[in-house]
């Protein structure tokens, strides 16, 4: 049984922009690299509409670097009380709060 590999959007502009350098057709690129060309075609497609940009464009690198801060879990809140207010893009609010 295969384990699938999750990637994430700037992997796959990677794999795209690496096809379209390499002097491989999408069916041979997908085959040597171990990709399904229907995910291959989908997120090439969905990358279409949405402006993502290859890890290496961005530098360098290819490393990944995330913008996360460390939750402390263990920690006891120094607020008892709080409201979060999150406005979506097609116009829906999420409102929670603790009381």
């Amino acid at each position: 049984m295969m384990n699938r590999i999750q990637r994430n959007a700037s992997q796959w502009a990677n794999l795209i922009e690496a096809q379209k350098q390499s002097d491989l057709n999408i069916k041979e690129y997908c085959q040597q690299n171990v990709l399904t060309t229907s995910n291959f075609y989908a997120w090439r497609k969905r990358l279409k509409t949405v402006k993502v940009e290859p890890i290496s464009a961005l530098n360098n690198e290819l490393e990944i670097q995330a913008d996360w801060l460390k939750l402390d879990l263990d920690a006891k809140p120094a607020i008892k009380k709080w409201d979060i207010e999150l406005h979506l893009p097609n116009g829906c609010i999420l409102k929670m709060n603790q009381a």
